[in-house]
């Protein structure tokens, strides 16, 4: 009986080895769509396991994942990234049909509709596309303080109060509270990665120097 029962554990780790091993990569799937290719990723994850699933699938995922995102009425700013990367090595690496040799690309999406933006190889370019399709006229925005940092004391509320008065006001109606991004200056070459979620109401940190013509 114990021996029929490692047959059976043996050749059941058998076809797990065999279904790791065949699994698809997904970076060229024709279906469009922010929510798509998230629920493609985790129909892939399911079919042939979570470990190392990003490299192994080169699927388009969220570059920033954030807990209870859901479909929006209105066209709403987000980004992929997908990897290139691959486990071949040796002979193997040289016959590899891989999409890539390593690093990740990133593309805009959008929470509203299916628009996607084209394959970036840097993420703030893949940023300022999805804000281009979401919120043209972004890039006449006028440069503005960064928000302060979020607390729960009167004092931070404040300032964070403050802040959103000042922001809106220089900003287009309704701009801010309806998630719109914000221009802010980071003072050096550095540090400049667009962020998203930054604002009180969900909107980009897009940053000058950061910012592609």
């Amino acid at each position: 009986m114990t021996m029929q029962l490692d047959l059976f554990a043996e050749a059941e780790a058998e076809e797990r080895k065999n279904r790791f091993d065949a699994a698809p990569s997904i970076f060229d799937m024709e279906q469009r769509g922010y929510f798509t290719r998230l629920a493609e990723f985790a129909h892939w994850q399911a079919e042939y396991d979570n470990f190392d699933s990003i490299s192994r699938s080169h699927a388009w995922h969220e570059s920033l994942r954030i807990e209870g995102r859901v479909p929006t009425p209105q066209c709403r700013p987000v980004t992929l990234a997908a990897s290139l990367g691959c486990g071949h090595y040796g002979t193997d690496y040289r016959d590899c049909q891989c999409v890539g040799r390593g690093g990740s690309v990133h593309r805009g999406a959008c929470t509203g509709c299916s628009w996607e933006g084209p394959v970036r190889g840097c993420e703030n370019r893949a940023a300022e596309d999805a804000q281009d399709h979401s919120w043209p006229s972004w890039r006449d925005l006028p440069v503005v303080p960064r928000p302060p940092a979020a607390g729960t004391s009167k004092a931070q509320q404040m300032t964070m109060q403050r802040w959103i008065d000042a922001t809106a006001a220089a900003c287009p109606t309704g701009w801010l509270v309806s998630g719109g991004p914000i221009l802010t200056s980071r003072g050096s070459s550095t540090g400049t990665r667009h962020v998203e979620n930054a604002t009180p109401y969900g909107g980009y940190d897009m940053c000058v120097e950061g910012t592609y013509d």
